[in-house]
This record gives C-alpha cells, structure tokens and sequence, in this order.
C-alpha cells in the first residue's frame, strides 16, 4: 500500500515534476521505487516516483507537473526498458539496467 500524497507537497519537495500518461512508462518503472499516489473524487489519480532527489514523475490518470513528457519520448525509452527486461527475464541484472535508464532519463528530463 502507497502513501496518499498531495499535489501541493509534491510541487513544493521536487522543483521538476514530470508527467505523462497512463502506463506510458510502465515497463521503464519496473522497479522504481514508488513514494506515494494521488486520489481523486473518481478514486485514484496518479501515482508518484522519485528519479533523483529533485525530480519527480507522476502517471497515471490525472498527472501533473510542471514538464510534459512526450509521447515520442516515452515510446523511446518504454522499447529501451522493454529490451532490457525480455534480455535478462526480470532479474537483478535488469533491475541494474533499468536503474542506469532511470538515470538516463533523469539527466534528459532535466534538458527538457
């Protein structure tokens, strides 16, 4: 079970709030660790990931932030994680990897 977080306190922790839409980055997260979801009047409404200590990605639902990700961007990395995760069958070697795209994708989402 998550912690239910606030889009204010998120906001004010992290200066760069990414975002993107519904599993669009599902297999890039795999193992990143998740800090907490948003809820809604529907229910739930994104869920939250740290990728460095001042960046943070919300997908789901209803995301927000400040830095939209695109599609084209996403599909990039998504066909990254998805050749990583088929290559090493979801081990610890893949959890590496995927930590070193995580990364990668934190330094870019920082030129965006």
């Amino acid at each position: 079970m998550s912690m239910r977080l606030y889009k204010k306190h998120v906001r004010a922790e992290y200066p760069i709030v990414a975002y993107c839409g519904y599993c669009d980055l599902q297999y890039t997260l795999y193992f990143a660790p998740k800090i907490g979801h948003t809820e809604r009047a529907e229910g739930w409404g994104c869920n939250i990931y740290e990728l460095a200590p001042d960046i943070a990605l919300t997908t789901g639902y209803d995301p927000f932030g400040n830095r939209r990700l695109p599609l084209a961007f996403t599909e990039r990395y998504e066909e990254k994680a998805k050749q990583i995760l088929r290559e090493n069958n979801y081990s610890c070697i893949a959890k590496e990897e995927l930590e070193r795209l995580l990364t990668e994708l934190a330094a870019e989402i920082r030129t965006l």
